[in-house]
């Protein structure tokens, strides 16, 4: 009888750690994104061109699309990334946007 419950459970107890690792995989590609945001915005601020942006964001370590805007005196900074693997595929893209006040130069 032990077996045959412990045969029900065992599934429930893999489907749970597996839904809590995706969340938590969700949760930590979200924080560094909107960090490697944050670090590209900056970047691009103080008058830094796009290939600079660019490195500021792998120095982060996070393999992310990003896209930077000017528009008068603002500079808006988006990145798309993936969550990591192996439940990487069954979540959503994480997208993190972080704006930030062109400095002026002397």
């Amino acid at each position: 009888m032990a077996t045959a419950e412990f045969a029900v459970a065992l599934p429930a107890v893999v489907v749970v750690v597996s839904l809590v690792v995706a969340l938590t995989q969700l949760l930590l590609t979200h924080h560094r994104t909107w960090n490697a945001a944050s670090v590209a915005a900056r970047s691009a601020a103080r008058g830094d061109g796009d290939d600079a942006v660019r490195r500021a964001v792998a120095a982060t370590g996070v393999p992310a699309t990003l896209s930077v805007a000017r528009d008068g005196g603002w500079v808006t900074v988006s990145l798309v990334a993936r969550p990591p693997s192996p439940l990487g595929w069954v979540l959503p893209d994480v997208t993190a946007r972080a704006v930030a006040a062109q400095e002026e130069g002397p």
